[in-house]
Formats: C-alpha cells, sequence, structure tokens
C-alpha cells in the first residue's frame, strides 16, 4: 500500500485524518493534485474530474461487468454497500457495490461521507427520489453511514436499487471514523424507524394510489447477482 497526505482537499478534512493508505486496486487510477486516487464513477468535464457527479455511463458498464464502484475492478463474492440509517436497515441501497477496502478507503477520505454535510449535484428526479424514498433508501444526505457487506444481492431495474438478500456484517462510519457503539445503536433504530413509517405509509394507500404515487414502479425485476467466487477474493 501506499498512502497520500489528505491536507490538499478542505480544510475541514484535513483535520479528520493524516496519511491514510490507498488500496493496491486503486494505485492504478488517475490522481488529483493532493495525491487522492479519482474513483470509476467520478464524471470528467473536459480533463477535470467531478467527484459530485455521478458517471451514468460507468453506471452501466460496472452492471453489466460486475465492476467495484470505485477502482473499477471485478468484484468477488463479497461486496460492500455504503447508505445511511434507513438504506442500511431495509438493505437497499442507492450506490453500486464495492471492493470492502475500497469501501473502507472512502469512508475515511470522500468528503461526502466524511463531513455529512455535502449535497451531491446531480440532484433526484421527482420519480427517483420516490422510487429511492418506497424502496428504503436514504435519498438525503446524512452524517453516519453504515457499510453491509453482502454475498447475496440483485438490482432491481424498477427500483433503481440494490436489494441485499443476506447481510453478512454491517460497520457504521461517522466524520471518517469507526462509529461508537452508541452511534451505531442509534442509527440502527433511526434506520428501524425509517423504514417502519414508510411501511405504515404505503399500507395506508389503496393498490391504486400507491399505483398513482409510484406510476413507474416495477418491483422484483432482478438484472443483476453476484456469481459464486472462482479464486475467494472479496
Amino acid at each position: 500500500m501506499t498512502h497520500f497526505k489528505a491536507d490538499g482537499l478542505t480544510n475541514k478534512l484535513s483535520t479528520h485524518f493524516g496519511n491514510v493508505p490507498i488500496p493496491s486496486r486503486m494505485l492504478n487510477l488517475r490522481r488529483l493534485n493532493s495525491g487522492l486516487p479519482i474513483p470509476k464513477f467520478a464524471t470528467w468535464e473536459g480533463d477535470k474530474p467531478n467527484l459530485t457527479v455521478m458517471n451514468r455511463d460507468f453506471f452501466g458498464t460496472a452492471l453489466r461487468n460486475k465492476l467495484c464502484w470505485i477502482c473499477g475492478q471485478k468484484m468477488g463474492r463479497f461486496a460492500s454497500f455504503v447508505g445511511g440509517p434507513k438504506s442500511t436497515a431495509s438493505k437497499c441501497f442507492v450506490e453500486p457495490p464495492m471492493h470492502r477496502d475500497c469501501a473502507e478507503f472512502a469512508m475515511q477520505v470522500c468528503p461526502y461521507l466524511v463531513t455529512g454535510n455535502n449535497e451531491r449535484k446531480n440532484k433526484l428526479t421527482p420519480l427517483e427520489e420516490k422510487q429511492h424514498r418506497s424502496a428504503g433508501t436514504d435519498p438525503d444526505n446524512t452524517i453516519i453511514f453504515g457499510m453491509s457487506i453482502s454475498n447475496d444481492w440483485h438490482f432491481i431495474s424498477g427500483e433503481n436499487c440494490f436489494f441485499l438478500k443476506n447481510v453478512a456484517e454491517v460497520i457504521w462510519w461517522k466524520h471518517g471514523k469507526l462509529a461508537s457503539s452508541k452511534e451505531a445503536e442509534k442509527a440502527v433504530l433511526e434506520g428501524e424507524q425509517a423504514v417502519q413509517a414508510a411501511m405504515k405509509e404505503m399500507q395506508s394507500l389503496t393498490r391504486s394510489r400507491r399505483l398513482k404515487k409510484y406510476p413507474d414502479l416495477d418491483l422484483g425485476r432482478a438484472v443483476w447477482s453476484p456469481k459464486r467466487p472462482i479464486n475467494g477474493k472479496i
């Protein structure tokens, strides 16, 4: 592993960490002036990367070829999914799967994940927001994130999210560091309450009203699920 000095991002971020190890999978990625590897999901505007806008072309490529959302290399049997309390509780995630070491690296250096007060520039459309809310994901930013490890998941195109059938482990992060036990317990409770509230709202609607509110939902059409491991790599 190599390292980079993270003092070139923002003043706020430089107080959270010093040297952060870069996973070997990410060493071939292009770098910012600070030395920070540019994730594969970044959108390029000429020769400048925009890390706040998701590259929709790469989303499709990653989906078809089972690639890590950050390093762009092949996924193994296990994958990490990052989301807030509601996504973690519902097991539904917007972001594609990542290698565990790539996800851990992002948890420590990504401004969106570390500061908890950044906004993505590619705002959700009204339909996408409805889809995410109905699926149980977090359309809004949060200050604490769960990293769920799974070996059984699929992508539901109608809801535009990844659903985890099995979760082997959940690791909570806050401001670039592992969350405390109390913070994790609070996040779990918050997520459960948010999912219960969403379910109660859905159950209160008749089928006709539900279809009117969420007209384009196509529940259950899985288009991607992981294969069995070939070499045991995670």
